[in-house]
């Protein structure tokens, strides 16, 4: 990789942007207070490259400390194929601890893989952070997650919920942060364009046809007419107006 490139003043200008946006949803939200141990969950993809690489960039500017670990999660058979040494030289240059540990999955015994892989992938970071004494798991979810999240709740669960950009677990000892909560996918893959982050992305059987996908590409085509369509799906999440909504103890059921 190289770290020496120069870059153009307007994609300058971009990261800058995407960075000072990024550092807004972390103080609007608390998301890191000085002397933290966050624990960021490093995959190799876009946007957990970008999350760590936004949260080092930010460090070196505030006057503030915390510390950052990565752990990448090999799930045997899925992600073997993701190139640790470039994963460890990537956080070493950012002055981050990097650890890896493998896991095996039962796809077979599990109606949603996805599911199952995420949930056993979680557990081992949780592991991670109360074996160190890491106080914060940092996921790099979007706002493409967020909104996508939100509908895949509502049409296939039948309520009305998604991701969050703090979560507090296990009585408080944990918190869950999302720092690109804000930010769309789309100015993520910009953001590792232009800074040429080495992006690795392992294929998956179980992920080509499920139902996030189909919801994400639905959103995708409305939001070439209508560019602002994710961002107000995620401001409806703290703007709901209850005087329009049906009480739950007289809302009967579609056949009533």
């Amino acid at each position: 990789m190289n770290t020496s490139h120069k870059m153009k003043v307007s994609d300058a200008s971009y990261c800058k942007k995407l960075l000072k946006k990024c550092g807004k949803t972390i103080n609007k939200h608390s998301l890191v207070s000085s002397d933290d141990h966050i624990l960021v969950a490093l995959s190799g993809g876009k946007d957990s490259l970008a999350m760590l690489d936004m949260l080092s960039e930010r460090r070196k500017h505030l006057p503030v400390t915390y510390k950052i670990t990565a752990a990448f999660i090999n799930t045997i058979g899925i992600t073997e194929s993701v190139n640790q040494s470039i994963l460890r030289e990537f956080c070493q240059q950012r002055d981050t601890t990097f650890i890896s540990e493998s896991i095996e999955v039962d796809f077979t015994q599990n109606a949603d893989p996805c599911f199952a892989c995420s949930w056993h992938r979680r557990k081992i970071l949780f592991n991670i952070c109360r074996d160190r004494n890491i106080n914060s798991l940092a996921l790099g979810h979007t706002l493409n997650d967020t909104t996508n999240t939100l509908l895949m709740n509502i049409m296939f669960q039948g309520n009305f919920s998604s991701m969050t950009p703090m979560l507090k677990l296990f009585d408080g000892k944990l918190s869950v942060i999302r720092p690109l909560i804000e930010i769309s996918e789309e100015d993520i893959i910009r953001y590792c364009s232009i800074k040429e982050l080495p992006i690795q992305k392992a294929p998956c059987e179980y992920g080509k046809a499920q139902t996030r996908g189909e919801i994400d590409t639905l959103l995708s085509k409305l939001e070439r007419r209508h560019p602002h369509i994710r961002q107000n799906i995620y401001s409806s999440l703290t703007n709901i107006h209850t005087d329009y909504l049906p009480n739950q103890n007289t809302l009967g059921t579609p056949n009533n």
